[in-house]
């Protein structure tokens, strides 16, 4: 709904976390910053959890209010 803050879910990528959730300033001016540090060839795979609900225990809590995006990245 237009006027509501955008609440934005953390990132982590292979299990560390690269930005924490949620709908602040800070959260919104570094949204797709993680895009720069991931060559897109090197993906395995991304999970999308667009809620808190069913989170894997090492990405639940308090830093994913908005759910959470892992990237995982093929070994090297």
């Amino acid at each position: 709904v237009y006027g509501q803050p955008v609440c934005y879910p953390s990132i982590y990528l292979d299990g560390d976390m690269l930005r924490r959730g949620g709908d602040s300033q800070q959260n919104q001016s570094t949204a797709g910053q993680w895009t720069t540090l991931v060559n897109p060839s090197d993906v395995a795979g991304i999970e999308v959890y667009p809620t808190a609900a069913g989170l894997p225990a090492f990405a639940s809590g308090s830093d994913s209010p908005c759910g959470v995006v892992l990237i995982w990245t093929l070994p090297h």
